[in-house]
C-alpha cells in the first residue's frame, strides 16, 4: 500500500509539484483561508486536467468509475501532501499582517 501511494506520488514530475505547491502556498499567503481553499480546488483541478491529458494521449478512452476513483485519491493524496505548504502560507501571511500593523500602545512610524 505505501509503494502504490509513493507511486502516485512520483507520477508527476518535479515541475508539477512545483507549480502545485506554488498554487497552494501563493493563493494562502495572499487569499487567506478563502485563498487556501481555492488554492486547494485548483490544485484538484490541475491533477484532473493533468490525468485527463494523460488518458487521452495514451488512449485509454476507458474513463470509467475506476478511472474517476483513481483520480480522486491522487486528488486527496496531493492536496493532503500540500497542506503543509498552505500552513506555512497563512504562517507567513500572519506574521506579515503583524509586522506591518502597530500593535496596541504603538505608534506607526508613517
Amino acid at each position: 500500500m505505501v509503494e502504490w501511494i509513493g507511486l502516485q506520488l512520483l507520477s508527476y514530475p518535479l515541475l508539477n509539484w512545483l507549480l502545485f505547491a506554488g498554487i497552494a502556498f501563493l493563493a494562502t499567503y495572499f487569499g487567506g483561508w478563502i485563498g487556501f481553499f481555492i488554492g486547494h480546488f485548483v490544485a484538484a483541478f490541475a491533477v484532473l486536467l493533468l490525468d485527463i491529458d494523460y488518458a487521452m494521449t495514451h488512449e485509454y478512452m476507458d474513463m470509467d468509475i475506476v478511472f474517476t476513483m483513481g483520480v480522486m485519491v491522487r486528488v486527496v493524496l496531493i492536496n493532503t501532501i500540500l497542506l503543509p505548504v498552505s500552513a506555512l502560507g497563512l504562517l507567513l501571511r500572519k506574521r506579515r499582517k503583524s509586522r506591518s500593523s502597530p500593535g496596541p500602545g504603538q505608534v506607526s512610524s508613517r
